[in-house]
Parts: C-alpha cells; structure tokens; sequence
C-alpha cells in the first residue's frame, strides 16, 4: 500500500516551520538535563515533556517526508550542503566544552543530541524543499 498525502506548498512552509520550532524546543532537553542533572535522577515531569515534544517532532517529520515527492534541485542540494557543513562542525563544540572540563551529565546529553541530529539531517531535505521551491505544484 502506497500512502502519499498531499500538501500545498503553503501547507509544506507551515510543516517545516512547525518542525523546526518543535526540534528548537526539543534541542533544549537534553542541553538543560545534562546542566541540570548532575546526580542522574529522573525528572517524570520533565521526562513526560521531553517524550512528548519529541513524538510530536518525529510525527511532523514522518508527515513532512510522506508528502513530498519532487527531485531536489542544485540549488537545494546546495543549501542542504551548507546547512550539514555547519552541523557537523558542533562535535568540534562538545568536544572543547569536554576538554575544557564542564561538568555535564554525558549520558544525557549524548543520547539526547544523538537521535535528534539523526532526525534533523533525515527531515532536512524536505524542510528545505518546502522553503526553496518554485512553484511546481
């Protein structure tokens, strides 16, 4: 069974905006957990926000990428270039905030930044496809 929605290129913008505040929020989670937390104690509340915001992302993502069906052109693969360049410059980021010798809680702050770069760079095509189309639909 083939399920493809479809989605005004308006509808798309609105999507890929509603993602990536959704992502910024969810980015802070784990940014403010692994301050926060040194002890490693769980935070239900905290916990229950997190999970939710995070489903709410990873729905919009799924959303996002079922409705789009155009080829990429140069100048998306382009901007997706550019934008995946500076991503992956942030390890070189955790890496100082380690050798300076912050304390943070690792854990959480690793497995939490992990999986949301692997959705960030799996739903980044689409986002920009939403935002740099010419009008072909």
């Amino acid at each position: 069974m083939n399920l493809k929605l479809y989605f005004s290129p308006t509808h798309r913008k609105w999507l890929s905006r509603l993602f990536l505040g959704l992502f910024s929020v969810s980015l802070l989670f784990p940014i403010t957990a692994s301050i926060v937390n040194q002890t490693g104690q769980v935070y239900w509340v905290a916990g229950s926000v997190d999970v939710s915001v995070a489903f709410l992302c990873l729905f919009v993502s799924i959303v996002l990428i079922t409705t789009e069906n155009q080829m990429d052109t140069p100048a998306m693969l382009e901007k997706r270039l550019k934008v995946l360049t500076y991503l992956f410059n942030l390890p070189l980021v955790i890496l100082a905030i380690y050798f300076l010798g912050i304390k943070l809680n690792w854990e959480v702050l690793l497995i939490g930044l992990g999986w949301r770069v692997w959705l960030f760079t799996m739903t980044l095509p689409y986002v920009i496809r939403a935002f740099y189309r010419k009008s072909m639909d």
